[in-house]
């Protein structure tokens, strides 16, 4: 199957598990020999980049494409320390919690789904299927959908409910979320309590759901050295 994934960001450039997760689902679709192409905003320059080493280079399946739209912004900045104030210990100099998606994630939020559809037009390919990580790549992926004319499942890491804890969630996100969820051909959430929220908050059909649990990498077996006796150090 010839798959085209979106995710606002690629290690090792992330801020956050849903990048981390995106990249490891699409290199894993990839070495169970499915042709996938990967579309972020921002990025490097060259695809052949020694930072993807590990995310093209390490398939053993069909290859893995890098697309690159140009992007001023990460999805998530980070917390920053924006101004320096005199006061008692206890007194915050740290933005709020929206500064977690920086000053214009919402016009970069557009701007992608805008250049999206040109950019994989430009690279011939086709697809099977459109598969588009958190809520900032569902724009791009409701108008890939109409112009490629195939099917767009979504993966819900989190709501914006989730994240603010039902305090003060942005209506802009929200509405993004309401859209890209009811106009999706399927849903994939990462638990069962997400798929629920899905379901009460957003109106989605149960049937048109689907939880995928995100997983650890198996690590191998750490091969034991019995070399003479063994050593205990007590320190304390």
């Amino acid at each position: 199957m010839r798959v085209l994934t979106l995710g606002w960001e690629l290690p090792p450039h992330f801020a956050g598990g849903a990048g981390i997760v995106s990249a490891a689902l699409a290199e894993s679709a990839s070495k169970s020999g499915h042709a996938v192409t990967y579309l972020m905003p921002s990025g490097p320059d060259s695809a052949d980049d020694e930072r993807f080493q590990l995310i093209v280079a390490s398939h053993h399946g069909a290859p893995m494409h890098l697309g690159r739209i140009t992007s001023g912004l990460q999805a998530y900045d980070g917390t920053r320390l924006t101004e320096e104030l005199p006061g008692p210990a206890h007194t915050s100099s740290f933005a709020g919690p929206r500064r977690l998606y920086g000053p214009a994630l919402l016009d970069e939020v557009a701007t992608f789904s805008e250049q999206a559809v040109a950019a994989i037009q430009e690279t011939g390919l086709s697809f099977d299927v459109i598969h588009a990580h958190d809520w900032t790549t569902w724009p791009a992926g409701l108008a890939l959908r109409q112009a490629l004319g195939i099917p767009l499942v979504i993966h819900v890491h989190i709501t914006e409910y989730d994240k603010t804890g039902d305090q003060s969630a942005d209506p802009a996100v929200l509405a993004i979320e309401s859209e890209g969820m009811q106009r999706a051909d399927r849903v994939i959430a990462v638990s069962r309590r997400i798929a629920q929220s899905c379901i009460d908050r957003y109106g989605v059909a149960p049937e048109q759901i689907r939880v995928v649990y995100n997983a650890l990498e198996p690590l191998g077996k750490a091969r034991r050295r019995r070399h003479g006796k063994t050593v205990l150090f007590l320190v304390g």
